[in-house]
C-alpha cells in the first residue's frame, strides 16, 4: 500500500494555528505551521537544512521561523534569510522543501506533492456543502491508531450504523420500510446514497423533528479522493422533498500520518433548532461518542485481526454495504498508480562551506 502525494490534505482547522509553530505530519513528512506578521499560514519540512533540528521547537520572527539549536532563519518560501553566525554568509543550499498551503472555510490545506500541479481549485469547497456562516458549527479532532482507508471503508458503510450506533446515532432497528440504496461514481467522487423511508426517526432526530411520527430518511456520503468525505443526513415527512425537512452535513477529513495512524478532523453543520445551543453540545457529544466509544475501537480492532493494511490480500466477503467502499479503493489503487514517484521532500543537501572556509571565519 502506498499514498497519494498529489493532494491537498487538511493539516488541521484554522484555530489551531496560532502565534507559535504547529507541528504536523502528512504521509510520514514532518512538516511545520507558523503563520507569517499578516497572519498568512506557511508550511515548511520540518527539517532544519543545518543540523536537522525540527523548525516547530524555533520561534516565529516576523516573517520567519528561527531553528531553536543555531539560530538560522528560514522564509515562508524555505530560503534562509538569516545566519547568525561568522561573517552571516548564508550558504546557497540553506534552505527546506516549501509545501503550498491555503486556508479556507476555517481549514488549513497542504499539497504534499509536486508543487506545480497545486490548484486551489481542487481544495473540498466547505462552502458549498455548510450554509456558512449561517448555520450552527460544531467539530472534533481525533488521532486514530489505524491506517487511514479502513476509516474510509468505516464511513462509506453506512450499513454498520443500526449495530454499532445502536442508541446513539440510530434507533437500531432494522429499517421496515422501503430501503433504496444506490453508488453513483462520477470523476474522483463516490456517492454511497440511502434512503429509508417510512421509519422511526432515530434517537438523533427525534427531538427536533415534530412533524410526523413516521419518516423518510437520507443519508449520503460522498468521497472525494483521497480520503475526505461530505455526509448529508435528513429527515422529511413521508413522500415529502429532502429540501422541506431538517438535516445536517458532516465533513470527514482523514489525514494520513503514517500506515498505522490517521489525523481525523470533523465539521458538522445543521439547519435545524439553529439559536440552541444545547442542541449544538448534544450533537457535538453525540458524534464525540459514536467514534470515539463505537467506531475507532472497532476499527482499530479490525486492524489487529487483519494483521495488515491490505484489505483484499485477505480475499474478504463482499456485502451490497461494500460497493461504495469498494469503488472507492478501486479509483484511489487507479490514481496512485497513474502518479509519478513524489519529489524528494527535503532539497538535496550540498556543502555549503569548505572546512577551510570555516577555519577561516573563526
Amino acid at each position: 500500500m502506498s499514498f497519494l502525494w498529489n493532494a491537498w490534505y487538511c493539516a488541521g482547522l484554522s484555530h489551531d494555528l496560532g502565534q507559535e509553530p504547529l507541528a504536523v505530519k502528512i504521509l510520514e513528512q514532518p512538516l511545520v505551521l507558523y503563520r507569517t506578521d499578516d497572519g498568512t499560514p506557511s508550511c515548511l519540512h520540518d527539517r532544519c537544512a543545518h543540523r536537522f533540528a525540527p523548525l516547530s521547537m524555533g520561534k516565529v520572527c516576523g516573517d520567519n521561523i528561527q531553528c531553536p539549536y543555531h539560530g538560522l532563519q528560514f522564509g515562508s518560501d524555505g530560503i534562509c534569510k538569516r545566519n547568525p553566525w561568522g561573517n552571516h554568509h548564508i550558504p546557497i543550499n540553506a534552505k527546506v522543501r516549501r509545501f503550498p498551503v491555503i486556508e479556507r472555510d476555517m481549514l488549513l490545506w497542504v499539497w504534499m506533492g509536486d508543487p506545480e500541479r497545486a490548484c486551489a481549485e481542487d481544495v473540498l469547497d466547505l462552502a458549498a456543502h455548510f450554509n456558512l456562516p449561517h448555520h450552527p458549527v460544531v467539530y472534533g479532532s481525533y488521532s486514530l491508531p489505524v491506517y487511514y482507508e479502513l476509516v474510509t471503508d468505516n464511513l462509506l458503510d453506512l450499513s454498520h450504523g443500526i449495530y454499532l450506533h445502536a442508541g446513539s446515532l440510530t434507533n437500531g432497528e432494522e429499517s421496515s420500510g422501503e430501503l433504496q440504496v444506490d453508488v453513483q461514481v462520477e470523476g474522483n467522487v463516490v456517492a454511497a446514497l440511502h434512503r429509508r423511508l417510512n421509519e422511526a426517526p432515530s434517537p438523533h432526530f427525534k427531538k427536533s423533528w415534530t412533524r410526523s411520527e413516521r419518516i423518510d430518511h437520507h443519508s449520503d456520503m460522498y468521497w472525494h479522493a483521497p480520503c475526505n468525505l461530505v455526509h448529508d443526513v435528513g429527515v422529511t415527512a413521508p413522500g415529502r422533498p429532502a429540501e422541506e425537512g431538517i438535516y445536517l452535513h458532516v465533513v470527514h477529513l482523514l489525514t494520513p500520518v503514517s500506515m498505522s495512524e490517521t489525523k481525523y478532523h470533523w465539521i458538522a453543520s445543521r439547519n435545524f433548532d439553529i439559536e440552541d445551543e444545547s442542541v449544538s453540545k448534544a450533537l457535538q457529544g453525540a458524534i464525540n461518542h459514536a467514534f470515539t466509544q463505537e467506531d475507532e475501537p472497532m476499527i482499530a480492532a479490525v486492524q489487529e485481526r487483519m494483521g495488515t493494511t491490505d484489505l483484499m490480500s485477505l480475499r474478504p466477503v463482499l456485502l451490497v454495504g461494500d460497493a461504495a467502499g469498494m469503488r472507492a479503493r478501486r479509483l484511489l489503487d487507479r490514481l496512485r498508480r497513474e502518479e509519478t514517484v513524489p519529489p524528494a521532500v527535503a532539497d538535496s543537501h550540498v556543502q555549503g562551506y569548505s572546512i577551510d572556509h570555516i577555519q577561516q571565519t573563526m
